[in-house]
């Protein structure tokens, strides 16, 4: 009986293995094909389906992020000027200072103050302005916080004239030093406003000052007559004269010191060469940058590390050391940090360069 029994197990073994390899077999080499493609177009539509879905995500990112960029601004807006590390974009409206934050949108005005003249200092948070309100003879400079909503008075300048202006204010982007031009009786004096609050005159070789621009890591400026070809260097006997016969004239100088002039025809005012360098290299060292087309000084922008020529016959923004285009729709207001500020249909777009 124990025999039998054991027999019939056996047998019972035997044909469960055989069943589970004959089913195995049938599922993995006759039924092959059939479950791949099977599970491999159920696999590809989800895979479609997912691409499609992260697809439209992207786009609704790229869109919300260029809606994001785009800052409405009004039709009135005059002097619009950027903050250095581009929080912040002010401009002039009825005469007074406004000023937007480009995260939020949010918008102020500043009170208190006529807006002549204004200009951002290396600091986000503060805006330098000057005045001369009711032509008295002296002029008010002040300095708004704007994280702090508030205004103080800075420094007064005697004048000789109720009829003197601020004609220009530069900042150093690195310190608390501001220099300012004032017109008196159609001769330039400038002004040095130090760390301290405390305003200096400065010493010029020339009364007529026709452009200026500061060194940042030298605390200097430099600047020029349009009655003479050289460009002079404060606080130095530094002169710098470049051997042509056309007239020179000085674009601007970035963070890294390095000063940029251009060559301009005689005839039609057009730039002809553009050189840069630093105040104390010979300018027979300075670097060469050839101009292949007409450009007028109106459409150069020096920024804080680069120079751009704005071709509105493209139109694109050019980097002239490396001639990388980038294509933009409407006007030009600045460049910064690698990012052009465009108006276009009273918005103030951020473009990536």
């Amino acid at each position: 009986m124990k025999k039998r029994i054991k027999i019939i197990c056996i047998f019972g073994l035997v044909s469960f293995i055989l069943q589970t390899g004959v089913l195995l077999i049938l599922n993995n080499k006759v039924f092959e094909g059939f479950a791949d493609d099977n599970s491999g177009s159920a696999k590809n539509i989800a895979d479609a389906s997912k691409a499609e879905k992260q697809e439209e995500l992207n786009k609704k990112e790229q869109a919300d992020k260029r809606e994001c960029n785009k800052v409405d601004i009004s039709n009135n807006a005059k002097n619009i000027s950027i903050a250095r590390s581009n929080k912040y974009i002010a401009y002039v409206e009825d005469h007074k200072i406004c000023y937007i934050d480009t995260k939020s949108n949010s918008r102020k005005t500043i009170d208190g103050v006529v807006a002549q003249y204004y200009k951002w200092t290396s600091d986000d948070n503060i805006i330098i302005t000057a005045q001369n309100q009711n032509y008295r003879n002296r002029i008010d400079i002040y300095l708004y916080n704007v994280s702090e909503n508030n205004l103080k008075i800075l420094q007064q300048i005697k004048l000789k004239s109720s009829e003197s202006k601020v004609e220009q204010i530069v900042c150093s982007p690195f310190k608390n030093i501001f220099f300012i031009k004032i017109k008196n009786d159609e001769v330039d004096k400038l002004y040095k406003l130090n760390i301290k609050d405390e305003i200096e005159p400065v010493e010029t070789v020339t009364k007529n000052i026709s452009s200026m621009a500061v060194i940042p890591h030298e605390d200097k400026i430099i600047y020029k007559s349009d009655a003479v070809s050289k460009f002079y260097i404060t606080y130095c006997d530094t002169k710098l004269k470049f051997n042509t016969e056309n007239q020179m004239v000085l674009l601007g100088v970035d963070e890294q010191d390095r000063i940029y002039v251009a060559e301009k025809d005689n005839e039609d005012d057009n730039i002809t060469s553009i050189y840069y360098g630093r105040m104390n290299d010979a300018v027979d060292l300075w670097n060469k940058i050839a101009v292949n087309k007409k450009m007028s000084i109106d459409n150069i922008i020096v920024s804080d590390d680069a120079i751009y020529y704005v071709d509105k016959e493209k139109p694109a923004i050019v980097n002239l050391e490396n001639n990388k285009e980038t294509k933009f729709k409407g006007i030009v207001k600045g460049i910064n940090k690698k990012e052009a500020f465009v108006i276009n249909e009273n918005k103030i777009e951020r473009i990536k360069l």
